[in-house]
C-alpha cells in the first residue's frame, strides 16, 4: 500500500493537512504530539536538530501492511542514507538529530509496526526503547548514550542485522533496547559494557 506523505521541519509552521506538500511542511508537535500521524503515513523529516524536553512516544500505531513511518533527509525524501565510510561509519550528514535531554528516551510503548529511518539520537539516557510494540529501526545512529555503567546499546530480543557499536567514549545506557528489528544502525562514543549482552550479531 501506498504511503501519504507529510513533511516536517524546524522551522515548519502550517496545518497537517497542507504538510502533504514539501513546500508547506508542518512542526514536529503538529504531526506527532497532536496524533496525527498515524497508519499509512511517512512522515519526512528535514535534516536539522530538533530538541526535546521530555521522553518522546508516538501517539499512534501502524498496521500490518500500512505502517507509520518516520524518515529523516536532507533536500529529497529518500536521500537521508549514504552509506558507510570505509571505515565503516554510517554517514550522518543527511540525517536529522533528534537531542533529548539526559534521562529521556524515544520511547514505543504499545505501539506497533512503527518505522524509524536515518535519524541521530544524541543526550539520551536510553535510545530506542520498547515496553511492548513492534517497531523498527533502520540506519539509526545513537550518540554518547546512557550516563550509567553496566547497561547494552544493542539490548534484548529481535533480529539486529549489520550493526555495530564504536567502543570509544565512557557512556553505557540502552542505544537499542528491546527492538523487534534493529538494521544497519550504530551505537557510538560508548563504554564497552554498553555491547555486552546482546546477540552477536553486529559488529564491535
Amino acid at each position: 500500500m501506498a504511503l501519504t506523505a507529510h513533511y516536517v521541519t524546524t522551522t515548519g509552521t502550517d496545518t497537517w493537512a497542507n504538510s502533504t506538500n514539501i513546500a508547506t511542511p508542518c512542526s514536529w508537535a503538529t504531526a506527532w504530539t497532536t496524533g496525527n500521524a498515524g497508519p499509512g503515513h511517512i512522515v519526512y523529516v528535514k535534516i536539522g536538530t530538533y530538541s526535546f524536553a521530555s521522553n518522546f512516544v508516538p501517539t499512534n500505531s501502524g498496521a500490518i501492511g500500512n505502517p507509520l513511518v518516520f524518515e529523516g533527509y536532507s533536500v529529497t525524501p529518500g536521500d537521508g542514507y549514504l552509506g558507510r565510510l570505509n571505515g565503516g561509519l554510517l554517514v550522518t550528514t543527511n540525517m536529522p538529530t533528534l537531542a533529548f535531554g539526559s534521562g529521556f528516551h524515544f520511547a514505543y510503548n504499545g505501539t506497533d509496526n512503527v518505522e524509524v529511518r536515518n535519524v541521530v539520537f544524541t543526550g539520551l539516557n536510553t535510545g530506542c526503547s520498547v515496553a511492548t510494540g513492534i517497531p523498527t529501526c533502520m540506519n539509526c545512529v545513537v550518540i554518547e548514550v546512557g550516563n550509567s555503567s553496566n547497561c547494552e546499546g544493542f539490548n534484548g530480543g529481535g533480529e539486529c542485522i549489520n550493526c555495530d557499536a564504536i567502543l570509544s567514549g565512557t557512556s553505557a545506557g540502552y542505544g537499542f533496547d528491546s527492538v523487534g528489528s534493529i538494521v544497519n544502525c550504530q551505537v557510538k562514543n560508548t563504554a564497552t559494557s554498553a555491547v555486552a549482552g546482546f546477540v552477536p550479531a553486529f559488529r564491535g
